[in-house]
């Protein structure tokens, strides 16, 4: 837990490129692969081992969303896409995951998944204004990008 406070203090610092490389470098110790493994069968019962196991995926989650908002603060717009979809696959009810997810797919001008995503984070949570607001500007841009395609090809075929 040590690593992930010093990971949220760098990103504070706006170190955003160390914290990111810090987080990424916890989510590799919380390989639940080597938790399962190494744990007896009989022991993977009791409460303690799922406590633990339950800390641990709440963590790995928690790292891997603050990497996606790290990958949107240095502009790698596919590859917080791609990190906020595994948050969301981890997490079906991740409001966070959804909305980095949107924020991704909308500045590479994937505009039909990023209103799915910020839909899907809407429908989760719809007193949520940041939400809201970014509803409305990726579902504004999207039909305005609908509509500059269909006059483009309109041209074409006339």
């Amino acid at each position: 837990m040590h690593k992930k406070e010093c990971a949220t203090k760098l990103f504070k610092l706006k170190k955003i490129h160390k914290a990111c490389r810090l987080y990424q470098r916890i989510n590799e110790y919380f390989n639940f692969g080597d938790l399962d493994t190494s744990a007896k069968d009989e022991d993977k019962e009791t409460e303690e081992y799922k406590a633990i196991r339950s800390e641990l995926e709440v963590v790995k989650r928690q790292c891997f969303l603050n990497v996606a908002i790290c990958k949107y603060k240095q502009e790698q717009y596919q590859s917080c896409a791609s990190v906020a979809k595994e948050v969301v696959e981890m997490d079906p009810e991740s409001i966070k995951g959804y909305y980095w997810l949107a924020k991704g797919h909308f500045n590479v001008k994937n505009y039909k998944e990023a209103v799915k995503a910020i839909e899907s984070a809407y429908k989760l949570d719809p007193n949520n204004k940041e939400v809201e607001e970014e509803y409305k500007k990726m579902k504004s841009e999207y039909q305005r990008f609908i509509a500059s395609e269909q006059k483009k090809y309109s041209k074409m075929f006339t």
